[in-house]
């Protein structure tokens, strides 16, 4: 089905040829690095996944600038950093014997972490359709079995942005975290 605008308490009548139509009709493949719509233009670099570069076109301001640790978007691996018998105790230790009525939380604050961004792009594609554009990109990431995956979407008839991702994580039992950083 076609999007379609219908008024608040309403409804819109529709011919068959107005609200039907060939999803794969004008849809475009390509590996363009630079995507926008009416409200937004985003620029994505191959050398590390995630926006390099995110322009909010109604107000003209600069939501993400290139620079930092990672692309803003981009996969992110924490593990925690310790020589220890048991590395979970750099996270939480309970102190079982506190004098106090209640027993106080053992969660650790800075405890020593090593972070790996992604490295390179492998795949990028970029899929423009009738109901938006979709940027998929592919890459090796730590800590994963294979490859993870970002994929952004930019709908043609609404102001919002969606980022998705999706990985498989290693059987490494070493405490660790995987994450997309924003």
């Amino acid at each position: 089905l076609r999007p379609v605008r219908v008024p608040a308490n309403g409804h819109v009548v529709l011919t068959r040829a107005e609200a039907f139509m060939d999803p794969f009709a004008s849809v475009t493949d390509s590996a363009d690095l630079t995507v926008e719509n009416a409200d937004h233009r985003m620029v994505f670099d191959l050398a590390r996944p995630g926006l390099s570069q995110w322009i909010d076109k109604r107000s003209g301001r600069q939501i993400v600038a290139p620079d930092g640790f990672a692309a803003f978007g981009g996969y992110v691996h924490e593990r925690v950093n310790s020589d220890s018998g048991w590395p979970r105790a750099e996270l939480f230790k309970m102190d079982w014997h506190a004098d106090a009525i209640e027993t106080p939380a053992g969660w650790q604050r800075n405890w020593p972490a090593t972070r790996v961004a992604a490295g390179p792009v492998r795949s990028h594609r970029v899929r423009r359709s009738p109901l938006g554009i979709e940027v998929r990109q592919r890459f090796p990431a730590t800590g994963c079995e294979g490859e993870a995956e970002l994929v952004v979407f930019l709908p043609g008839y609404a102001h919002w942005v969606e980022f998705r991702s999706s990985w498989i994580c290693g059987l490494d039992a070493h405490p660790q975290s995987q994450y997309l950083l924003f």
